[in-house]
């Protein structure tokens, strides 16, 4: 049981990661179209479309990144009711409903 938990735990991680480089990413693809724009002079409305769909597709992501974090914590909850070891797949951090990180309340950490 906890082996197969220890699976879970380790592809839930990996894949949390994965987003959140993916968001990171568009977040610099975002930074290079408006910047670029800007520096060879192009106006405001070129590109807007194609900025657009960034936004939705950025929008998209952090949905997406909601939802594991959602299917983390049903997850915590379904192996804590078998008795499954999560932890044995590596450092997971918890998901607190509260708006907090490790005692950190979350607009701390935007201004921190």
């Amino acid at each position: 049981m906890n082996q197969f938990a220890s699976v879970i735990a380790a592809d839930l991680h990996e894949t949390e990661l994965r987003v959140d480089m993916s968001l990171a990413q568009a977040g610099t693809l975002l930074t290079s179209m408006t910047s670029g724009r800007i520096e060879v002079g192009l106006p405001a409305q070129f590109g807007q479309c194609a900025l657009a769909k960034l936004g939705k597709a950025i929008t998209d992501g952090i949905e997406y990144r909601s939802s594991l974090v959602s299917l983390h914590r049903s997850l915590e909850a379904a192996g804590g009711k078998i008795g499954a070891d999560w932890a044995l797949g590596g450092p997971l951090e918890p998901k607190p409903d509260d708006g907090t990180k490790h005692g950190t309340k979350s607009a701390e950490l935007v201004t921190s």
